[in-house]
C-alpha cells in the first residue's frame, strides 16, 4: 500500500459519497499517491476507499497506523505565549 495521508473531516468525505452502504461509517478523507476518496469502516470492519461508486478495500494495519499519526497530529489550544526579555548590551567606547 502507498503512503496514506488521512485527515479526519467528515464533511469533505461527503463530497466523494454518492451513497453510503448500510451499516458504514465515514471516517474521513483518505489520499494514496493520486487518488483521493472517502475513507469509511463497514459494517464487517473493514476500510473502504470509496470514489463515487468505487470501493477499494484497503489494509487495515496501514490505515489504522496512518489513523494513529492523523489523531496524534491534530493541531490543540494554542498555548499561552512565551515573552522573552533580553538585555540590550551596549558598547562601551
Amino acid at each position: 500500500m502507498k503512503s496514506n495521508k488521512i485527515r479526519v473531516t467528515p464533511r469533505g468525505a461527503q463530497l466523494f459519497l454518492p451513497q453510503l452502504p448500510p451499516g458504514a461509517v465515514v471516517l474521513g478523507v483518505v489520499q494514496r499517491g493520486l487518488q483521493i476518496g472517502a475513507l469509511v469502516r463497514d459494517k464487517a470492519g473493514e476500510y473502504l476507499q470509496i470514489n463515487g461508486d468505487t470501493a477499494q478495500v484497503l489494509n487495515k494495519s496501514a490505515v489504522e497506523h496512518a489513523l494513529r499519526g492523523a489523531m496524534l497530529s491534530t493541531p490543540r489550544a494554542p498555548a499561552r505565549p512565551v515573552v522573552v526579555v533580553r538585555r540590550r548590551r551596549l558598547v562601551e567606547r
